[in-house]
């Protein structure tokens, strides 16, 4: 009985590792930006297809090296427009279910996290949502170039 709880849980662990990996090679590659939506504290979203831009992701296999990313997004809602800039390092948390993004710092002491959760990842698609410092859930739909 004791090998056998041990066979399961060796499994269960090779199982939780496959899928971190497995988001890893998928996330890896240059995204386009295809959607953004944001939903306000009191539930009101707006979506807009007026973006441009990109997510590009490089994972290194290498444990002694740093996921990198840069992000450089152009919006145009209705009522507001902006740009999205930044890069630094990423993780991959909760067995592929969340990516976290770690900005490179402006200043010294000053790094900034972002953490999104995985919504949709394909090999073409991927789809994130994350909180911003207003309290706005933001979406991005991004297509694999």
């Amino acid at each position: 009985m004791n090998k056998i709880a041990q066979i399961i849980i060796i499994l269960f662990l090779s199982i939780s590792c496959n899928k971190t990996k497995t988001a890893a090679k998928r996330l890896d590659g240059k995204w386009k930006v295809i959607s953004y939506s944001k939903t306000d504290n009191e539930g009101l979203t707006e979506k807009t297809t007026d973006v441009s831009g990109e997510l590009n992701l490089i994972s290194h296999s290498s444990s002694d090296t740093t996921n990198t990313y840069t992000m450089q997004i152009a919006y145009n809602f209705p009522y507001d427009m902006g740009n999205i800039e930044s890069n630094g390092s990423y993780s991959i948390l909760n067995k592929g279910n969340y990516i976290v993004f770690e900005q490179a710092p402006l200043s010294v002491g000053t790094t900034t996290f972002s953490t999104y959760r995985i919504l949709t990842l394909t090999n073409s698609d991927l789809q994130i949502e994350g909180g911003d410092s207003l309290g706005n859930i933001n979406t991005f739909l991004f297509r694999k170039l």
